[in-house]
């Protein structure tokens, strides 16, 4: 391997770990953020009304986990 090779080579790592860490961060963001709107629901006290509300932002954060396991 040449001098030249090698740092293409490293450079080319460097890269895709500045990507890994772009992709790791965004998916720990969504997690994060999903988690927080999950716990806000997790509580079952409240009238029918409260409720429903709470089922409803339930209902919504699992039709998003499509958008999760897109995060690359």
């Amino acid at each position: 391997m040449t001098f030249q090779t090698a740092i293409s080579q490293s450079e080319q790592y460097v890269s895709e770990h500045a990507q890994y860490q772009d992709s790791y961060q965004a998916a720990c963001d969504w997690l994060s953020l999903h988690r927080d709107r999950l716990i806000m629901c997790s509580e079952v006290a409240g009238d029918k009304h409260a409720l429903v509300n709470k089922l409803d932002r339930v209902q919504d954060l699992c039709n998003s986990l499509p958008e999760g396991k897109m995060i690359k």
